[in-house]
Parts: C-alpha cells; sequence; structure tokens
C-alpha cells in the first residue's frame, strides 16, 4: 500500500506504479488519505483516524498483511499504523519521515507552540460542520507536476523545487486549511523513541539536502529501530520527483529481499500486497 505526503494524493505513486516490475506479482494500492485528494473531509485529521482507515481498506480489500510504503506524511501514517495494528503488517518502507527531534531550530520553535492552534482548529471544524467555508477543491495530478519540474530543474537547478513543491499556499489551494494545519503537525508528531516499538523489517530512504529535518539525527532514530536499514539519497527532500529511478530500484530490491527471506518465486504470480 503507497502513501502519499502532506497536501497530495494518490497519484504521487502513479510513475512508480508504471514503471515498476513489482506491479507483475504484487498488487499496489494507492489511496487518497482521508482530507487529501478525491477523500475530501472536513472532519479533523490525526494518525489515529488515518490508520484506522487503512485497516478498514486491507479488510474491505481481503488482505491480512501489506508492506506499507510512505512518503513525508505517509511514512509517519505508515509507522503509526504498524504501533497499533503490527500483526497486519509484513514491512516498512519510510519514504523522508520527519521526526520532531530531527527538525531544525526554526521549526522546533514553532511545533513547541503549535497546541496554541488547537482553540483555532476546533471553530474551524465546527463552522465546517455548519458548512460554512467550505468549497471545492482541485486535484493535483502529481505525475505531471514531476515531470514539469525536472525540466525546471534542468534549466534553473536542483534547489527550484522548494518553489515548485515546497510552498504552503501552493499546498493550500489543494485541501482546507484546518485539515492542512492538522496534517502539517501529524507529519512530524511521531517521534523517534516510538520508532522503537516498530518490529517489522523497515527500509527508510532519507534526502541528504533536506532543509526540513537533519538527516542525521533522523538516522540514529532509525538505525535504533529493531530491524531497519537507512540509506541516503541526494535531493531535497522530494524523492519521488527528483530521484525516482533510484527510488523505484531500492524499493523494489527491498521487496525481492522480503520475497527470498518468504521464499517465494516471482514465477508464483501475484499474492503479495504493497
Amino acid at each position: 500500500m503507497a502513501l502519499h505526503g502532506l497536501a497530495s494524493n494518490m497519484s504521487r505513486w502513479a510513475e512508480f506504479t508504471s514503471q515498476t516490475r513489482l506491479s507483475r506479482h504484487w498488487e499496489i494500492i494507492r489511496p487518497d488519505l482521508r482530507g487529501h485528494g478525491h477523500s475530501m473531509d472536513w472532519r479533523p485529521a490525526s494518525l489515529g483516524r488515518w490508520a484506522d482507515d487503512l485497516l478498514a481498506l486491507l479488510d474491505t480489500e481481503g488482505h491480512q498483511r501489506a508492506v506499507l510504503v510512505g512518503h513525508c506524511l505517509g511514512a509517519a501514517v505508515a509507522a503509526e499504523f504498524a504501533r497499533r495494528y503490527p500483526d497486519r503488517v509484513e514491512a516498512l518502507i519510510l519514504v523522508e519521515p520527519l521526526l520532531p527531534e530531527a527538525l531544525p531550530a526554526r521549526l522546533q520553535r514553532y511545533y513547541r507552540w503549535s497546541h496554541l492552534l488547537r482553540p483555532l482548529l476546533a471553530a474551524t471544524h465546527a463552522a465546517y460542520a455548519m458548512g460554512l467555508h467550505r468549497r471545492t477543491y482541485a486535484t493535483v495530478d502529481l505525475q505531471e507536476l514531476d515531470r514539469a519540474a525536472r525540466e525546471q530543474m534542468a534549466q534553473d537547478g536542483a534547489e527550484i523545487i522548494q518553489k515548485t513543491h515546497g510552498k504552503p499556499t501552493n499546498d493550500l489551494r489543494r485541501m482546507p486549511w484546518a485539515v492542512y494545519v492538522e496534517s502539517l503537525l501529524a507529519t512530524v508528531a511521531l517521534s523517534g523513541a516510538a520508532l522503537r516499538d516498530i518490529q517489522a523489517p523497515t527500509l527508510a530512504l532519507l534526502s541528504s539536502g533536506s532543509e526540513l529535518a537533519d538527516w542525521t539525527v533522523t538516522r540514529r532514530y532509525l538505525q535504533a529501530m529493531p530491524d531497519c536499514e537507512v540509506r541516503v539519497l541526494d535531493a531535497h527532500h522530494w524523492l519521488p520527483t527528483e530521484r525516482p529511478d533510484d527510488l523505484r530500484i531500492q524499493i523494489e530490491a527491498f521487496c525481492h529481499q522480503l520475497e527470498r527471506s518468504a521464499g517465494r518465486d516471482e514465477s508464483e504470480g501475484p499474492a503479495q500486497h504493497a
């Protein structure tokens, strides 16, 4: 099951799904998380609610266990699901997770005062419940956005991605303000200490050039997990955009390793779920 990031949607993994060899013998599920894309929801968002949504989705699809792949917010949701429902997780692939301990000092300050937003968020949700401030949000095609971003990066340098993919003003055009803020806080809600509870085999892919988190701190917490392999790639926090081929190769290798560990031959056909 492939989970997208903040202000994103299921098209985040469209390019991966169309190109990966895993689709030959793995079923790849790409949901829109509640409050994102075509799963618009005006109620409060949280890691627990998304984890319960994934559990219901697995039950509906008839899958007992799955490999969860999550980017950014999706990584936090995947890890929370693994903490709550460990028997339903075959393995985790955490792509650029953001831990509160690894945030730079300026973001640490904002995060510490984030609880002051709770009354405003509650009032905004009350307005939503009464039908106020609701409107239609366009769903962006992230595969097309990535293609355009790569063309611009080829001309203006890789740093331009901070403007094409990292602007909150663009994100707020895609989802309600309160759900966006709650999703933003949820992205960094899972502490590094909590990761030590996760027993599932885990692959973590980090970006060396991210300004959103210190990858060396993130790596230290990830390596404290019982079974986690950490790999660092040269990118600015948008590996699916900047390094799609390397991302795909890393995920495929990890999944093939899971197959070998389970003693399963690829020629047996579709049987696994990601």
